[in-house]
């Protein structure tokens, strides 16, 4: 922003956004005047001099000690990225500890977005066996020697395989694909995409309480076969399980500036339900599809010419009028996400629960129910 304004200003989402650093005007007379910027670092105009710097940094040091910050801005400390060396090794310990146990909180995942339709799975060498999933025992047993130290997973890599000629499409390092949660001295910690980051427990508890209550869908989800190609095949199979469906996979609606090009979902009900379904992944993942379902609904809700090139859509595919859809309808956004967990409610790594505590609450804010459902995977 271009000129001194409020924090309020800023339009911060304080269920997500994570303050890496600010400027801002000090107002305690003599000691932090003027334009002053934090991060790692401290950068302040000080008329100081060296007989006295000592001092004044003390006093500058007390003041970074001190709790009167919380009482405006107590949602900085919801989520803090970890800095400290010592303490980063030793959750990376703690990390390895659990996988070795076996511990289901903490596992593999793709750390980004992909086209599963390309995938044929993973493999651990250049020309080893190609496996359908990020298992921890995979992982575990492709490594030379057994798991002691976490820079094992940093030099070891994990490769997405095509399935049309069996190149690499993509490589990541081990450690970017691992996910979880880890208490360490009665404090929560996260692991997403190689970096560790602290979550306020209280507010760990308030994202994890809200997801378990998530509404799990009544819809009925064929199970997801190892052998199809890619969601696009699953979606095709889904659609094609009730005459209450309409498939919209990759039926792009051309809207907004730069070509945009808007998914209304993978799968349209004509009850007003629209599904959008996703292989299990990391928390990039997991974010995205949560808000894919928030781009459309908003749009729908907030865009009437958008709702009437959508309606062109659906009509070139069914033209009986039962799946059109309109912002006075009562509707509902459900999740589909594919795993080979067993759960009805599917585990998603911490930064995804947080991603869909702010969807869910967009979503139920314009009067759309939002639900969950686990499509399993089976040979």
């Amino acid at each position: 922003m271009p000129r001194k304004a409020s924090i309020s200003d800023f339009s911060l989402d304080y269920e997500q956004d994570l303050l890496e650093g600010i400027t801002a005007v000090g107002n305690i007379e003599n000691l932090l005047e003027g334009p002053v910027t934090g991060s790692d670092a401290l950068t302040v105009n000080t008329t100081a001099t060296l007989s006295n710097v000592a001092d004044y940094l003390k006093e500058v040091f007390d003041i970074y000690q001190s709790d009167a910050y919380k009482e405006n801005f107590a949602w900085v400390d919801h989520i803090a990225s970890v800095k400290d060396k010592s303490l980063e090794l030793q959750l990376e310990a703690r990390a390895v500890e659990a996988l070795n146990s076996g511990d289901q909180s903490i596992w593999f995942a793709v750390p980004e977005v992909i086209d599963w339709d390309l995938i044929a799975g993973f493999r651990y060498t250049q020309n080893g066996t190609t496996f359908d999933d990020i298992l921890v025992k995979d992982v575990l047993h492709s490594l030379s020697n057994e798991l002691a130290d976490f820079q094992q997973l940093k030099h070891k890599r994990i490769l997405a395989i095509s399935s049309e000629n069996e190149e690499v499409l993509y490589s990541w390092a081990a450690n970017r694909c691992l996910y979880g949660e880890i208490q360490f001295n009665g404090n929560q910690y996260c692991i997403t995409d190689g970096s560790w980051y602290k979550i306020d427990q209280d507010y760990s508890d308030e994202i994890n309480q809200d997801y378990s209550q998530t509404k799990v869908t009544t819809k009925v989800f064929p199970e997801y076969k190892k052998k199809y190609s890619g969601e696009s095949e699953y979606n095709e199979v889904l659609a094609k399980s009730s005459d209450d469906y309409l498939l919209m996979d990759k039926k792009n609606i051309m809207f907004g500036g730069n070509g945009s090009r808007i998914e209304l979902c993978d799968v349209l009900s004509n009850d007003g339900t629209l599904i959008h379904v996703k292989r299990y992944g990391g928390s990039s993942v997991m974010s995205h599809l949560f808000n894919q379902g928030l781009v459309s609904m908003d749009l729908i809700k907030s865009e009437p010419n958008f709702v009437k090139k959508a309606n062109q859509t659906i009509a070139q595919e069914d033209q009986s009028g039962r799946f059109a859809i309109s912002p006075d309808r009562e509707t509902e956004v459900v999740y589909g996400i594919v795993t080979n967990d067993s759960a009805a409610l599917p585990n998603v790594p911490f930064f995804s629960k947080v991603a869909f505590h702010h969807v869910k609450r967009r979503l139920k804010s314009m009067g759309v129910k939002v639900s969950i459902g686990a499509i399993h995977e089976i040979e």
